[in-house]
């Protein structure tokens, strides 16, 4: 039995509803949720931003599908780092 290659066209295809269902899950999730009410309550004592310490790379994915959708509407969304001996990595969101 020979084993077939699938095309480029077909994994480009799974890829991209990979994503649309990882991006659904994300945007109806807790962590989208919480970093809602997040910066909601920053702007009810007059912030203007709020940030938040980056723990895993899979919660920094996650924050990849956040930052787009924030940014679709008129955030400023951004990853940074701390120029210390370990780096840690925030995700930055401003609004004003």
């Amino acid at each position: 039995m020979a084993f077939q290659i699938p095309t480029a066209d077909h994994l480009r295809q799974v890829a991209n509803q990979g994503y649309i269902t990882y991006r659904k899950s994300v945007l109806e999730g807790p962590l989208f949720k919480k970093i809602l009410r997040k910066i909601e309550d920053a702007a009810i004592i007059g912030g203007t931003s709020w940030e938040c310490l980056i723990e895993s790379d899979e919660e920094y994915r996650t924050l990849k599908v956040i930052q787009a959708e924030l940014q679709g509407h008129g955030y400023d969304c951004k990853f940074k780092y701390l120029p210390t001996i370990q780096r840690p990595w925030y995700f930055v969101v401003a609004w004003g």
